[in-house]
C-alpha cells in the first residue's frame, strides 16, 4: 500500500487515530538528530498495552513479542511494549512533551534482547549485547549511553 509522505511543518499534527502509548524501536543510529535520525524522518514504533491480565513475568521469560514497562506510568501496574503492533511515524509527532519514560543502558540492553529473540527466535545473552557495544578499545559506541535518543522513548 502506498501513501502520501507529506512531511508536515506543524510541530502537533492533528490526530486522527485512537491514541495511545507507543514506544520508539528504533536504532540511536537511525533515530538521533545528530546522526542519520536528521535525514530519515521517519520511526518504528510499536504499541503500549497495560497487562491487565497479569500474564507478563519480569525474568524475561515467555511472551516473547512482549517488553515489560513495570510502573511505566508510576501506577504501580505492569505495561508492555508489543512488538506485533508495529507502525511508522512521523518524528515529528515524538515532541518532548509527549516522552512518558526513558531505558537506562540497561533497559536498551534488555529491549535488544527481547528484539532479537522475537524477530530472530535466537537466545542472546545480554553479556553478549552489551560487549557488542563497545569498539574494540572498550569504549562505548555511543558516547550517550546514559541516555540514548529514541529507541528509549514510551
Amino acid at each position: 500500500m502506498r501513501f502520501p509522505a507529506d512531511e508536515t511543518a506543524d510541530p502537533v499534527p492533528v490526530v486522527r487515530h485512537r491514541r495511545g502509548l507507543a514506544m520508539v524501536v528504533g536504532h540511536p543510529c537511525d533515530v538521533s538528530p545528530e546522526e542519520k535520525g536528521a535525514s530519515f524522518p521517519w520511526r518504528t514504533t510499536c504499541a503500549v498495552f497495560e497487562d491487565r491480565d497479569a500474564r507478563l513475568t519480569l525474568d524475561g521469560e515467555g511472551h516473547f513479542y512482549a517488553f515489560p514497562l513495570p510502573d511505566l506510568r508510576q501506577d504501580g501496574k505492569v505495561w508492555f511494549a508489543d512488538f506485533r503492533f508495529l507502525t511508522v511515524v512521523h518524528a515529528s509527532w515524538l515532541t518532548p512533551e509527549r516522552k512518558v519514560a526513558g531505558l537506562s543502558p540497561v533497559g536498551w540492553y534488555s529491549l535488544q534482547r527481547r528484539w532479537i529473540h522475537y524477530f530472530t527466535r535466537v537466545e542472546m545473552h545480554p553479556v553478549d549485547i552489551e560487549d557488542a557495544a563497545v569498539d574494540g578499545k572498550g569504549d562505548p559506541l555511543h558516547a550517550d549511553t546514559g541516555e540514548q535518543e529514541g529507541a528509549h522513548q514510551a
